[in-house]
């Protein structure tokens, strides 16, 4: 995104807010203020995740999810996070079966 640089005056209160606030969000004034104005005029600035996703899928470098996973991939509800531990307990760390699966073992 092309940035200007520009100054202006702000009552002390408000920066004071500002910079209270950026405190707490732990990024820089600038970024806080860039924040709320994006907020204040009802729009947002893509964000570095948006922007790479669509530089990769305008190079097609990309690709959406094909239908397979719009489909459910098992019969009834999803399973709890719980029933997926349960699932797997005493299963190797994936990156186990990876390495055997490539031989580097």
């Amino acid at each position: 995104m092309e940035m200007i640089k520009l100054t202006v005056r702000l009552p002390l209160p408000l920066h004071r807010a500002l910079q209270e606030r950026a405190r707490r969000r732990r990024q820089s004034l600038n970024q806080t203020i860039i924040d709320e104005l994006f907020r204040a005029i009802g729009t947002t600035a893509e964000s570095d995740a948006a922007f790479l996703r669509r530089v990769l899928r305008e190079e097609g470098l990309l690709a959406e999810p094909d239908l397979f996973w719009e489909t459910d991939l098992w019969e009834g509800p999803a399973p709890t996070a719980e029933e997926v531990r349960q699932l797997l307990a005493g299963a190797p760390p994936l990156s186990d079966i990876v390495i055997a699966e490539r031989g580097e073992a």
